[in-house]
């Protein structure tokens, strides 16, 4: 039996997995950390499911970091850390499990899943473990408090504040830095999940009041809490959903019932007071839904209740999103009276507006269009052309548009242009066009102005003064060469430049660009510029450097190939081998590359 050290490294050999594999997988300086880790022992309480690998590492920011790795003779399918940049498992500490797996494999000891471990065991025996892992573990008490109301038959129904209090407890023991957001949303995840237990055994009012509890204690204590993966609010989100599930089982008029359509509520509440980060983005759409009259009713009155006065724009936007949620509960009053007070309280313009124009009352509905934003206008615009007024719309963007404090809002701009294309009026749009492209000159707004400038038979006589409004340092002009088909003129730009290389920010790489344009036409001008690049990529060292010049080698190969110099080639790469023969990953990166 191949169960010695060395029959077990047999084992993997046979398999295929290499030392390369696995720097494959995390990257050179992953791989190189790694090293170190595994040499020192890191990497302890190892265990194998099959293809599944499971260890923990010791680390910095934590005590130890959790890891799982799939591997499958020479391929690592899947892996996971959970230290800061363990997404993905291509971190030094999945590097230190796969090369423990690798050259250790003796320290892996092979398990059964959990679930199969267990059932093999007794009551009194899993009893006797429950009580020795209280014991390690005093805080798993109060968790069983929770859960086991929904492991065992029981008509009772549990308390929400059991459930709040958990909460509270999660978040003040997350702690703070990036290890936070994981823990929570797994505690909260983990509360979840005993509700998720009540609703399939039809327990609802249990899994209300779980539900309920946990977002209790969630908008209790979230607002101090950084959520900086967005984790949190997803599990909390979780919640609500299945809040909103539990409705439609839930007696009118229960306590249960009514605790439930609070803790929505005050979901939402907390949501709009927050700024709106997108937690309740449901809430409204379940209380329609599920919301009797009567519950209508008393959600009207705690809106109400909660509507800020002032007139900054936070207490504004909260007025509107309250009152347009009064109007969806209740519906908008047939009296004109009542509901311009409705809309004015609120600061429903837009809705007023609307009632207006379905009135015939142009001359009132003009009146509050004036005194709208430049963000409200486009808007109103929009309700005017609804209701056959398009020049009027067209009138009052295009004044709003020629003051000095909305010349450059690009919100009127885009409804102009949107505007004009509708109508297939030409001229206006090409001027709106010019204008932006004076304003910050570009190849997409080059080709805009081209584009209607053609159809009005203008282009020829109005390109030398659209180019001529193009600084001549900027990638933008080479890109319009490029675009036109002047490779040459984009060339002679780039190159006139001391090094236009660096002319180019790094994020903005026209001479690459340029490159790619020139290969046929102008090859040797390719050439200079990839060789810059390759040459580059390998000064700054590091294997996804030395993979990325491979990539421009290549076309540097295929450039002098094509020009029939393929001694020219042999000679470059001799040379680039020789200048860096101290670069063994490099050299490695060139071999797997066929260069």
């Amino acid at each position: 039996m191949a169960t010695t050290k060395e029959g077990k490294k047999k084992q993997r050999a046979e398999a295929g997995l290499t030392e390369r594999a696995i720097e494959r997988h995390v990257g050179e300086r992953s791989f190189r950390l790694g090293e170190s880790y595994f040499h020192s022992r890191a990497v302890f309480d190892c265990r194998r499911q099959g293809e599944l690998l499971k260890g923990r590492c010791y680390g910095r920011s934590a005590d130890y970091y959790v890891l799982t790795a799939r591997v499958d003779g020479n391929r690592i399918l899947e892996a996971e850390c959970s230290c800061p940049v363990g997404g993905g498992g291509t971190c030094k500490h999945v590097a230190a499990l796969l090369l423990t797996w690798l050259h250790r494999p003796d320290e892996f000891r092979e398990t059964e899943p959990l679930e199969k471990r267990l059932s093999g065991c007794s009551k009194s025996k899993l009893i006797g473990l429950i009580e020795q892992m209280v014991e390690q573990e005093p805080d798993l008490e109060s968790w069983l408090d929770l859960a086991l109301p929904a492991a065992v038959a029981s008509d009772a129904v549990v308390k929400p504040d059991d459930y709040r209090r958990q909460t509270v407890a999660a978040f003040a023991g997350a702690g703070y830095g990036w290890e936070a957001d994981q823990q929570l949303t797994a505690a909260l995840e983990a509360l979840r999940k005993i509700g998720d237990q009540f609703r399939r055994q039809q327990k609802f009012e249990s899994a209300a009041a779980v539900y309920s509890g946990i977002l209790d204690g969630f908008i209790g204590e979230y607002e101090t809490f950084h959520d900086e993966t967005g984790d949190v609010v997803s599990a909390a989100g979780a919640c609500i959903a299945a809040l909103g599930k539990c409705l439609p089982h839930l007696a009118e008029g229960t306590e249960t019932r009514e605790s439930a359509v609070r803790a929505l509520f005050e979901v939402l509440r907390f949501d709009v007071n927050f700024g709106g980060i997108g937690l309740s983005d449901n809430v409204p759409d379940i209380l329609l839904k599920q919301a009797t009259p009567a519950e209508r009713e008393t959600i009207a009155g705690w809106i109400r209740e909660v509507t800020p006065g002032g007139n900054d724009f936070s207490s504004k936007w909260r007025r509107e999103t309250w009152g347009g949620l009064l109007l969806d509960l209740q519906g908008e009053p047939d009296d004109d009276e009542a509901f311009v007070q409705h809309c004015r309280e609120f600061g429903l313009t837009g809705n007023l507006v609307e009632r207006l124009l379905q009135r015939g009352k142009l001359e009132d509905a003009l009146k509050e269009i004036a005194a709208a934003s430049d963000y409200e206008l486009t808007g109103h615009a929009d309700r005017l052309i609804a209701h056959n007024h398009a020049d009027l719309a067209h009138d009052l963007v295009r004044e709003r548009l020629s003051n000095e404090s909305s010349r450059d809002n690009g919100e009127l701009r885009d409804w102009l242009k949107r505007f004009y294309k509708s109508q297939k009026n030409w001229k206006p749009l090409l001027e709106l066009c010019i204008d932006e492209f004076r304003r910050r000159p570009n190849l997409p707004k080059y080709q805009e102005v081209r584009k209607y400038a053609k159809k009005l038979k203008t282009w020829d006589s109005l390109r030398p003064e659209m180019m001529s409004s193009v600084p001549q340092d900027s990638a933008e002009l080479i890109r319009i060469h490029l675009d036109e088909g002047e490779i040459s003129q984009a060339i002679e730009r780039l190159e006139s430049h001391s090094d236009g290389r660096r002319f180019i920010a790094t994020w903005d790489r026209v001479d690459l660009e340029v490159a790619q344009a020139a290969e046929k036409p102008y090859p040797e001008s390719a050439l200079k510029i990839y060789q810059a690049e390759a040459e580059g990529l390998i000064g700054m060292r590091g294997r996804g450097n030395y993979r990325t010049a491979c990539h421009y080698l290549k076309k540097i190969r295929r450039l002098f190939k094509t020009s029939a110099r393929n001694g020219e080639w042999e000679a470059y790469i001799s040379n680039l081998r020789a200048e860096n023969r101290s670069l063994h990953a490099l050299q490695d990166e060139l071999n797997q590359a066929g260069l």
